[in-house]
């Protein structure tokens, strides 16, 4: 691989900012809403309840937006002055929207599967805003959560999904049991790995940080006011992220990014051939010149 320069990554940076507004403008050419022959509409005109349908392609969407986001912050975590940490954890959270997006909005899944997925998501986020309620010392608010979830659960009963308990009976989701994040990243990305390792990073694991986010300096650049005998077993470090790493973390969140956009427009019926090009063309400035 050729050396990777700081030009390489200010042309990466600027690449990522272009597919970005590229792919909004594209969303927004789109009308955000399905064409009239997509697989969206299809679905909706032969699902019982086309209102939980709705709900899923709004959850999709949103976090289709979420990733955009976060891939910007992402860029700026790697522009002058360039962070060492920060970058994987955005990268992280690019990850993790990505994943649920994808997980929401596949074109290979059916209606009933795609509902029963979003079921599944709602109760996982009502039951933690539900957490998060009692932990605030808010019951007459967590309460209504608690209704709201009940609510949930009986549209899913009236379609047909079974009840989701645990060994003694107690509600443990709704549609179907919500897969760890970890589990749906590998099976809709097939990124188990550097989801691993951004998540090492993320959570400040000493074996992660130290390797990728600073480098060890010489003893000669130690503090003065130490006892230089005191040093003798001392490893100094200072932040630093090399710029290959830089290069491999732009790559991966073009390549997430991709996936659940153009899932969302195959869902969708849009121009997913004009979507590609714009990946296609990101990554192709990507490399390493």
């Amino acid at each position: 691989m050729n050396q990777v320069t700081r030009d390489d990554v200010i042309r990466m940076v600027k690449a990522i900012e272009v597919l970005h507004d590229a792919a909004g403008q594209f969303l927004n050419d789109s009308g955000l809403k399905p064409s009239s022959n997509s697989q969206a509409v299809l679905e909706l005109s032969t699902f019982r309840r086309p209102e939980s349908l709705e709900t899923v392609y709004s959850q999709g969407t949103i976090l289709v937006e979420v990733v955009a986001d976060q891939l910007i912050a992402f860029t700026k975590t790697v522009t002058e002055p360039v962070q060492t940490i920060a970058p994987w954890s955005c990268l992280r959270a690019v990850i993790e929207s990505s994943a649920l997006a994808n997980w929401l909005l596949d074109p290979s899944i059916d209606a009933k599967a795609r509902v029963q997925r979003s079921f599944a998501f709602r109760y996982e986020g009502l039951s933690e805003e539900a957490k998060f309620l009692r932990a605030s010392k808010d019951e007459p608010s967590r309460n209504k959560i608690i209704s709201r979830i009940d609510e949930v659960e009986q549209n899913a009963l009236e379609l047909g999904y079974s009840k989701i308990e645990d060994k003694n009976g107690k509600r443990c989701g709704i549609g179907q049991t919500m897969p760890s994040l970890t589990d749906i990243i590998t099976d809709t990305l097939k990124e188990e790995a550097i989801y691993r390792l951004l998540s090492a990073m993320t959570h400040a694991h000493p074996w992660a940080v130290q390797q990728l986010g600073f480098r060890q300096i010489k003893k000669e650049g130690s503090p003065t006011n130490l006892d230089p005998g005191s040093l003798s077993n001392l490893k100094l470090f200072e932040k630093h992220l090399e710029p290959p790493c830089v290069a491999s973390l732009c790559r991966k969140a073009v390549e997430v990014f991709s996936k659940p956009t153009i899932s969302e427009s195959k869902l969708f019926g849009w121009n997913t051939e004009r979507l590609k090009d714009f990946f296609n063309i990101a990554l192709s400035n990507l490399r390493v010149q």
